[in-house]
């Protein structure tokens, strides 16, 4: 070939890759982030409303609907600037063959990228949707089954996916990033039998991961970045769900985000488990009844979990810690406002202003956490004034450091404290107000650096029980108690006796 010929075989080569750099413009998400997309080919919007309309004319390239030769829609850009009087890219309605809608580029249209409805056996495969109008979903699938939604990137859509009344869909290895409103909504009807698992959710102005129905798992997501006023990571609400092993990220201090959320009386037989909580407002809000929150790790948040108007729960090996904002709560564990017969065990507690509160909720129990505070181990109240806080269980526990041990406020009363084991706290147990009628039974207190206990209360309200504590030491007699009864506007001196103090600590099980 001569010299001549390879500068015009250069030049046209050279002019064919400008005019498709010029036709393909880079997607940009944010100043932080950009994609550039690869050369696909121009199409016309695509509507198939029937297992008919899968044709050439509607962008089908191979494939006969069957299980093994799924129909393919392939390589097609779709541009909504383009073709303004289309709501949707990509509609597909009334479906049951096995299809295919892989790398294509679906954007910038009004109302959905993709549509999909009373549709099954469908797969939607490396995709790239993006820059839907307002109030605009990526993709929108309702009244279907059998889809699965994977490897695609979904970019600063009002919506990123949003399904409602469908039975088993998987959405897998997402990206959703900058989405107006929430990344992966499954609600408006029961949604069934879905797996969302393993997608990268990020920087959304409200929420990551909204979930309503039964029988769905969440797993192996990482959300993250999630901001504005009261926003969540994930949300699930329904019965017989699982939250498992996701990682889940905040904004930190000053922004109102909850990582893991439930908000409703019918939720039950909800799992909570394996995931990792950082840097929310609140780590986990749960309300509803028979949740299992098992082996979490909750750090770094200004308040850690809290189930309020929860019954017959667990909250059991979870390591909660580091979460210690002043001006947010600053709690560990938070049983509140009617929260009855729930039981939390065998975690680990550490590093938070209050180890454990309990406020305004009864009959439950606590046993065999490990609590290290900086301010209060246990700390029980009233809920707002209303409701009490009695008949609660707590039992083989360990509490260390601290300026109190167990603070004891309002008409907190009837209580039952046996074996646990208090050491290194400023005041061991601190009783003040209405708070009388407590038992404490067969405890060690050891190495306490002021007071074992100091009550101050009211008139009326100035007897607990101490039975067989063991006080640091051998007692020859009976173990006396000082504190404070409230008498108008005086405080005068008082006394309760522990009786039958032991001689030695006790040896209690489950401790270490």
């Amino acid at each position: 070939m001569d010299k001549e010929s390879l500068i015009v075989k250069g030049l046209t080569i050279g002019i064919i890759f400008l005019l498709i750099v010029m036709n393909v413009p880079a997607l940009v998400v944010s100043d932080k982030t950009s994609l550039d997309i690869p050369p696909y080919i121009p199409h016309d919007p695509i509507l198939i409303e029937g297992n008919e309309d899968f044709t050439a004319t509607n962008g089908v390239i191979a494939g006969d609907g069957s299980p093994e030769d799924p129909y393919l829609i392939e390589g097609w850009e779709l541009n909504g600037t383009l073709n303004k009087k289309y709501n949707s890219g990509i509609s597909i309605m009334n479906t049951d063959m096995f299809f295919i809608v892989r790398n294509c580029f679906i954007h910038h249209f009004n109302v959905t990228e993709i549509k999909i409805d009373l549709v099954k056996n469908g797969r939607i495969d490396s995709c790239i949707i993006s820059d839907g109008e307002h109030f605009q979903y990526g993709i929108y699938l309702t009244n279907s089954s059998q889809i699965n939604i994977c490897d695609n990137q979904i970019i600063s859509n009002t919506y990123g996916i949003q399904i409602s009344s469908s039975t088993n869909i998987t959405i897998h290895n997402n990206t959703l990033i900058a989405e107006i409103l929430s990344s992966f909504t499954a609600m408006e009807g029961s949604c069934r039998y879905c797996v969302i698992s393993n997608n990268t959710v990020c920087r959304d102005y409200n929420e990551g991961i909204i979930l309503t129905g039964q029988y769905n798992v969440v797993t192996n997501n990482s959300v993250s970045g999630y901001y504005g006023l009261g926003t969540t990571g994930i949300q699930v609400t329904g019965q017989h769900n699982r939250v498992c092993y996701n990682m889940i990220k905040g904004m930190g201090s000053g922004y109102s985000g909850v990582g893991i959320r439930s908000n409703s009386d019918s939720n039950f037989n909800n799992t909570i488990d394996h995931n990792s909580v950082m840097y929310n407002s609140l780590g986990v809000q749960l309300h509803g009844s028979v949740f299992s929150i098992t082996h979490n790790t909750i750090q770094l948040n200004d308040k850690g979990i809290v189930l309020w108007i929860s019954d017959n729960s667990t909250i059991e090996n979870n390591i909660v810690s580091y979460n210690n904002n002043p001006n947010n709560g600053g709690y560990g564990i938070a049983i509140d406002w009617c929260s009855e017969q729930n039981t939390i065990q065998s975690n680990e507690v550490y590093n938070n202003l209050i180890g454990i509160l309990i406020s305004g909720s009864s009959r439950n129990i606590f046993s065999e956490n490990t609590i290290t505070s900086k301010n209060y181990g246990l700390y029980m109240q009233n809920s707002q004034n209303i409701h009490k806080t009695e008949q609660n269980e707590i039992h083989h526990n360990t509490i260390t450091g601290g300026d109190y041990g167990i603070y004891i406020k309002e008409d907190t009363t009837s209580n039952l404290f046996f074996y646990n084991e208090l050491s290194l706290t400023t005041i061991g147990v601190y009783l003040r107000d209405n708070s009388a009628n407590n038992t404490f039974y067969r405890n060690n207190f050891l190495d306490i650096v002021v007071d074992d206990v100091f009550f101050e209360l009211r008139l009326l309200y100035w007897r607990n029980n101490w039975q067989e504590n063991y006080w640091g030491a051998s007692q020859t007699f009976p173990k006396v108690l000082f504190g404070r009864i409230g008498i108008f506007a005086m405080k005068i001196p008082w006394i309760n006796m522990d009786w039958s103090p032991a001689q030695e600590p006790y040896d209690i099980p489950g401790m270490t």
